[in-house]
């Protein structure tokens, strides 16, 4: 459960929504909003949870920005599959950003000679510094009074890295959990400019103890492996909670799947999940885990 702010009065909002659940975060929206239009102020949440479309409204999730050189590199991952569907039904909002959006002079220059000395390039500070103050400092108009102001938003900035912390189940877990808002910076080249870590940047995340040549395929795989533990991106929330690494499994490794046919080239499914006998294939299940 978190606390969100709707026209000035903290609701209780619940994460996981299903059943009564969804009922109760629409009526604290709702309460929230119809408290608004009897204020002398209007606040906003953090972000908007509203979607419309020609569409009833809805809520969203999480809202990931995406900070790259290269946003093409998102097209397939992010337009297929169970992320694409996330996207439509508006329960994550994914948002790609072009960090030559601020390069400077008249060859948009985004990196620079390493002081000291050394092989490669590094990304300077200004064009990244710069989209990461326009994403997160927005201007918002009162729809009541018709005042402009401009709001400071909170999102977690990450820094995909190999010095970071590894990426683990957990981490993953505690990342969907206690964060609605995610900005992701993809390095390229030797890396970016320690003074935007130092001052713009919450933590750094690896994905493995290797090398990539940028940040881009880490951020794919941080954004997929969150985005499974967010209500209603898959099928059955159930599906997330027990897999490999879940709590659930005990952090181990998931059993053995089978499906049709029973017999497949001389190979056939244990006895045990033909059964029917439910105590035993818990029993089974539990045993095959590693």
């Amino acid at each position: 459960m978190v606390w969100r702010l709707y026209g000035g009065v903290f609701c209780p909002f619940y994460r996981h929504k299903t059943g009564s659940i969804r009922a109760w975060n629409a009526f604290a929206v709702l309460f929230g909003f119809l408290c608004a239009s009897t204020s002398s102020l209007y606040f906003r949440p953090t972000f908007a949870l509203w979607s419309y479309g020609g569409q009833a409204c809805s809520f969203i999730d999480m809202r990931i920005d995406i900070l790259t050189l290269f946003p093409k590199m998102f097209e397939g991952p992010f337009t297929e599959s169970i992320l694409r569907r996330a996207q439509e039904e508006k329960v994550i909002d994914i948002r790609i950003h072009d960090l030559r959006k601020f390069s400077i002079g008249k060859y948009k220059q985004v990196d620079d000679k390493p002081y000291g000395g050394g092989a490669g390039m590094v990304m300077m500070a200004e064009p990244i510094v710069q989209l990461i103050d326009e994403i997160t400092v927005t201007p918002v108009e009162t729809p009541y009074h018709g005042v402009s102001s401009s709001v400071v938003h909170k999102p977690h900035r990450i820094y995909l890295s190999p010095r970071g912390e590894r990426l683990t189940q957990p981490k993953v877990e505690q990342i969907s959990a206690n964060h609605e808002w995610l900005l992701l910076l993809c390095g390229h080249y030797e890396g970016v400019d320690q003074r935007v870590i130092d001052g713009w940047i919450d933590e750094e995340i690896s994905i493995g103890d290797y090398v990539l040549t940028g940040g881009e395929l880490p951020a794919m795989v941080l954004v997929d492996a969150v985005a499974r533990h967010i209500p209603g991106v898959l099928g059955k929330d159930e599906s997330a909670a027990e897999e490999s690494f879940s709590v659930k499994l005990d952090r181990k490794k998931e059993y053995p799947l089978y499906t049709r046919p029973e017999v497949f080239r001389d190979m056939k499914v244990p006895d045990v999940l033909l059964s029917g006998h439910h105590k035993e294939i818990e029993k089974w299940k539990k045993a095959q885990l590693r």
